[in-house]
């Protein structure tokens, strides 16, 4: 299961929010750009070509065009979300948004279904993340409890895995300030 995001503006949000199949149009550009850096030939077999894959995407409904890239924690959703909040699920405030929140869409996937949040909570939650550094990102690191209490987590609790999940909230964090700076919705996603 990997955590995505997509930032959306409020007129692509409007139209997922009255048609919520539309979610099924969403490309979720991560995975084609990391294919396309780590495995080129991979990436262009999962659309048979390369044209193809520009076709898919202009294919796109009008209210996708120029759809931001979208970001993914892969399988770090759920340890970010307990050293953001302390919890293991749910949490109060803004913070508890940033992974788990939103109001939710569409069919269930294999984690619920998606959910979104509105551009003024994608502001509330970009404006708690803004202050949280690495001290305070780490303070419940190493989560050596994480397999007794069931936290999805796949990785091993040493300094390099602390490095690598502080580098994935900055980004994460940079992704949610660029989304407040636009005014735009957020759509998330556990599948």
């Amino acid at each position: 299961m990997v955590g995505e995001f997509q930032r959306l503006s409020d007129v692509a949000l409007c139209a997922i929010k009255q048609d919520p199949s539309l979610l099924d149009e969403l490309p979720w550009l991560w995975w084609v750009l990391d294919m396309a850096l780590e495995e080129p030939e991979r990436s262009i077999a999962a659309y048979g070509s390369e044209a193809e894959a520009q076709a898919a995407i202009a294919c796109l409904p009008p209210e996708f065009a120029d759809l931001p890239v979208s970001f993914s924690l892969e399988k770090d959703w759920h340890v970010m979300h307990y050293l953001l909040t302390n919890r293991v699920w749910g949490g109060k405030g803004p913070l508890s948004d940033a992974i788990l929140g939103g109001t939710p869409i569409g069919p269930n996937n294999d984690f619920g279904p998606a959910r979104y949040l509105e551009p003024e909570e994608v502001s509330a939650v970009a404006t708690a993340l803004e202050p949280v550094d690495r001290p305070r990102l780490l303070r419940h690191w190493p989560p050596w409890f994480l397999p007794r209490w069931r936290l999805y987590y796949v990785g091993s609790y040493g300094e390099a895995e602390a490095e690598a999940v502080a580098f994935e909230f900055s980004e994460l964090r940079d992704y949610y300030l660029t989304a407040r700076a636009n005014g735009e919705g957020m759509i998330l996603k556990i599948a």
